[in-house]
């Protein structure tokens, strides 16, 4: 403490050391002084007011430091105020102390009434200490808004691949992201046995019974081949072969067409139903698109096989129909 003395006829002055006091909002400062009489002390005051100055000599009064300034109980120099530094502002006069920028704002220039808010794209966290600028956003994330303290990450379906982003990007056709992918920078091709002809999905869709896909990424699934079935969802192969002689329903399942048949409802290489061969014809084994003619002397019954000879004092015959067409006849009676 540093006292100094003043002497004067029979009275002497002691100034001691300066006294600071919080008061709110402003700040003041005093020192304290005593004068000594022979008999007792006389205490007097000088008061210094934080967050004001005076750079003229006899005036009354103090004056307020301007918006965008202060003067702080720690500054010895009372004739003038100091500018906020970066990082700060004061929207007030006469402050001891400038205030920080909040979250979500900056400022990069000094003596400034306000801060600026970060740009869209843009943050400024509650843990970065420099608050003279904002950061990008990182990949994965966006910002739609100003002044935020936190970048929004992409949801399910759609990735970002770059900084400072507005936006996230939907997933193309033929890829998504899930809800359990952690990498947000990239979304990947719907694996084998799915597809997606949807752009932003987070999933893709599994191929049904009858159909297939061999090949990653793509929009649809491939329908089962011709005489071919597959009854299994996801499939990634080519559908399996069926038998000579059989039908696909569906494209999920195929039916062995019964011996004594012929296939119907045919279309290029594909049949999907069959009927009984009639009487005097007879079924191929595997069926095949028609039936067979008995020969003369031989009849058959409904979904035969295979032809038989007439019986005694009966014969075959065939008659032929409109359009050159051969219509079977049963075994007739033979006259006498």
């Amino acid at each position: 403490m540093k006292k100094v003395f003043h002497l004067a006829s029979d009275v002497f002055q002691v100034s001691t050391a300066t006294i600071v006091q919080n008061t709110t909002p402003y700040l003041f400062r005093y020192t304290k002084h005593f004068t000594i009489t022979f008999f007792f002390l006389i205490p007097w005051y000088i008061f210094d007011l934080t967050g004001e100055y005076q750079n003229k000599v006899g005036k009354t009064k103090c004056t307020e430091c301007s918006i965008g300034q202060y003067r702080s109980r720690d500054d010895t120099n009372l004739t003038h105020c100091v500018a906020c530094p970066s990082g700060t502002s004061s929207s007030l006069p006469g402050v001891s102390k400038c205030v920080d920028c909040i979250p979500g704002q900056y400022q990069n220039k000094v003596g400034k009434r306000n801060c600026t808010e970060c740009s869209i794209g843009q943050y400024r966290s509650r843990l970065d200490k420099d608050s003279t600028h904002c950061v990008d956003c990182p990949k994965g994330f966006f910002s739609s808004s100003k002044g935020v303290a936190q970048c929004v990450d992409c949801i399910p379906g759609q990735y970002q691949n770059e900084v400072g982003k507005t936006k996230c990007t939907e997933c193309k056709i033929g890829q998504y992201r899930s809800r359990r992918e952690k990498d947000l920078t990239k979304c990947v091709d719907c694996p084998r046995g799915t597809s997606s002809n949807l752009e932003g999905v987070a999933k893709c869709v599994e191929c049904i019974p009858g159909k297939y896909q061999d090949i990653k990424g793509q929009s649809s699934c491939i329908p089962c081949a011709v005489n071919t079935a597959s009854s299994e969802s996801s499939r990634k192969t080519p559908c399996n072969q069926v038998q000579a002689g059989s039908i696909v329903l569906g494209g999920t399942i195929s039916v062995q067409v019964p011996a004594g048949s012929y296939l119907s409802n045919c279309s290029n290489e594909a049949c999907t139903g069959f009927e009984q061969c009639p009487s005097g014809w007879y079924g191929s084994k595997p069926a095949s698109r028609k039936c067979n003619a008995c020969k003369a002397g031989l009849t058959s019954s409904d979904a035969a096989t295979a032809c038989k000879s007439c019986v005694k004092g009966k014969f075959g015959a065939k008659r032929k129909e409109e359009g050159g067409g051969v219509y079977r006849l049963p075994c007739w009676i033979l006259s006498t």
